[in-house]
């Protein structure tokens, strides 16, 4: 618990810490939260506008802009022991039998993306950022290869990720969840189909299953019984609530537009899609950490 406070808390204080620069231009909020457009401060542009969050150093100089910045690579740092504190937190908790197995997996699901998610905030804008917050959901996924192979041991890990304590089951879910993680970070850093589709992915899926278990008897759906009326409630309301929350954020940072109700209108319509398509029995067959985010971010891509 100590680690995951240094970690997340060490991030946040670095975005306080440096001295903050730049200036955006753009269209007026056009509810659809589009990345804003960045000037280098001074420009003769007179759409430039003062930005209420300045962004990082970085986008006051576009010299800055093709190197790597210490504070990125601070951030990473920081927001890796994070990570692999809250995984290790949970391992330990299923091993000790402290929590359910079950519940301790789809914890690590709901948890670790958000918290990755929130760190692309205390990012730069260079070139380099996306690159070095990838290597975070990288690092995980790699040991999870690693543990579900053989190569390493963890026994932990294995109790804690897997369904049956099948070592060989982290290369399936756990290992495509990071890999999703890792592409969206790279295709998709910042812009408001990744968040929304990595919001679905964990708290919407992870809230399903969590749910699910617990309030899904008696209210089976009728195309697919294993799955329940009360499960993809909480899908739908767990995507569409973090949604919402991390695009405020990102808004309220200056790295979006702010959203309109038409804005929320369509994030809700593609929560609702994700929600159905991840209560269809496909899904037995197709793993939904990558049918589910895949759908959201090519029906994010042309509404958001």
């Amino acid at each position: 618990g100590s680690l995951t406070a240094f970690g997340w808390g060490m991030a946040a204080s670095a975005l306080g810490r440096r001295g903050f620069e730049g200036r955006r231009i753009g269209p007026e909020a056009s509810g659809r939260g589009r990345p804003c457009a960045v000037k280098v401060a001074g420009s003769r542009n007179p759409k430039v506008v003062t930005r209420r969050h300045a962004l990082p150093a970085a986008a006051a100089d576009p010299m800055l802009l093709g190197t790597v910045q210490p504070l990125d690579v601070y951030v990473t740092l920081c927001a890796l022991i994070g990570s692999t504190a809250v995984v290790k937190t949970f391992d330990s908790l299923a091993e000790r039998d402290l929590i359910e197995k079950n519940l301790s997996r789809k914890l690590i699901h709901t948890t670790c993306g958000p918290l990755f998610v929130l760190s692309w905030l205390f990012y730069t804008q260079s070139e380099y950022a996306r690159l070095l917050a990838a290597v975070i959901p990288f690092v995980n996924g790699l040991r999870l290869f690693l543990i579900g192979s053989g190569a390493v041991t963890d026994a932990a890990a294995v109790k804690a990720v897997s369904r049956e304590g099948d070592r060989t089951e982290l290369l399936k879910g756990p290992f495509y969840y990071t890999c999703v993680l890792t592409l969206v970070t790279v295709w998709f850093w910042r812009r408001p189909a990744g968040i929304v589709a990595l919001s679905i992915m964990c708290a919407g899926d992870g809230l399903a299953d969590i749910v699910g278990r617990r309030l899904g008897r008696g209210n089976a759906l009728f195309y697919n019984k294993s799955k329940s009326w009360a499960g993809s409630g909480a899908m739908l309301a767990g995507s569409f609530a973090l949604s919402e929350i991390l695009l405020a954020l990102f808004a309220s940072f200056g790295l979006l537009d702010p959203q309109d109700a038409a804005g929320a209108a369509r994030v809700l319509l593609i929560c609702v899609l994700c929600s159905v398509l991840e209560s269809l029995p496909v899904n037995r067959a197709l793993d939904d950490n990558i049918t589910v985010p895949a759908a959201a971010l090519v029906i994010g891509s042309q509404l958001l």
